[in-house]
């Protein structure tokens, strides 16, 4: 990860831990801080984060999704050493479409 994209990642970042201060029922925000945290391999953080999404929105798709995506990035990072930075990259990416269509309606 470059160093202008770690800025913008920890910018990120901070946008949604004062979203979640403002609105802690907010799940989208924490599956969004979730996602952040996975890009910069703090994997136990983000799956205390989903966890609690979860617990307020158990059957919400996004956080299911994530949730998974999350226990394969352990797995992988366990065998592997940890390369998850395209598979959570690729993530964002497609989420970003999903929660831009979540907030229109």
């Amino acid at each position: 990860m470059g160093q202008e994209e770690e800025v913008a990642l920890r910018a990120a970042e901070e946008e949604y831990r004062r979203t979640v201060r403002l609105d802690p029922e907010y799940v989208l925000a924490y599956n969004n801080l979730a996602l952040a945290l996975m890009r910069r391999r703090e994997l136990a953080q983000a799956g205390s984060l989903l966890y609690h999404a979860l617990s307020l929105a158990p059957s919400h798709p996004l956080l299911l999704s994530n949730s998974r995506l999350l226990s394969s990035l352990l797995q992988r990072k366990e065998q592997e050493g940890g390369k998850v930075d395209e598979q959570v990259k690729s993530e964002e990416e497609e989420n970003r479409g999903r929660n831009s269509m979540e907030a229109s309606r």
